[in-house]
């Protein structure tokens, strides 16, 4: 077992402080995906202020294994509504 932290970054950082014991890195990167859609569904509204969201796991040493990137583009013609 290894404990893994998942950081995110809305425009606003927040660290995992905790962290998560996981079997390896395969695990890691399945609890990476699941978190990520809690959150955008937790947060839906809130995303498009920045439209960026970001998981980045770390081991316990703080070395970045991998990093979720979702983007939110609205298409052009769509800001006319906004």
């Amino acid at each position: 077992m290894a404990r893994f932290y998942f950081n995110t970054q809305d425009g606003e950082a927040v660290t995992d402080g905790e962290g998560v014991e996981l079997a390896d890195g395969a695990d890691a990167e399945v609890e990476a995906v699941i978190l990520t859609g809690e959150l955008l569904r937790e947060h839906a509204r809130e995303f498009w202020k920045t439209g960026s969201f970001t998981v980045t796991v770390t081991d316990d040493h703080g070395l970045a294994l991998f990093t979720i990137i979702t983007e939110g583009i609205r298409a052009p013609a769509s800001s006319r509504d906004r």
